[in-house]
């Protein structure tokens, strides 16, 4: 059975093989964790600050969940972070297919 993420929204795990969304999450994710850990922060106070469960900011940080963007902005500020800077380069591959 998938966790959901209390809002009806789309599930957030399935179990511990299921892969991550793809590298851009993953490079994402470890830019997140990465911030916490400077920050000083533990993914408990993360939950506790943004309401997302601490199971699902160690998925967020691994690739396996994806963030939404009022989470992310809410975790930029945690960090001390502007959200640009912490998706500065990702996808950059897709840029082309969007212009044409």
């Amino acid at each position: 059975m998938a966790l959901q993420d209390g809002k009806g929204a789309q599930p957030l795990h399935d179990g511990p093989g299921r892969p991550t969304h793809g590298a851009d999450w993953e490079q994402l994710g470890s830019r997140l964790k990465a911030a916490r850990r400077r920050a000083g922060l533990t993914q408990q106070q993360i939950s506790d600050a943004t309401g997302i469960p601490r199971s699902g900011v160690a998925e967020v940080e691994s690739g396996r969940r994806k963030v939404y963007a009022l989470e992310l902005g809410r975790m930029a500020r945690l960090y001390g972070k502007d959200v640009d800077s912490l998706l500065d380069g990702l996808a950059e591959d897709d840029q082309g297919d969007r212009d044409a």
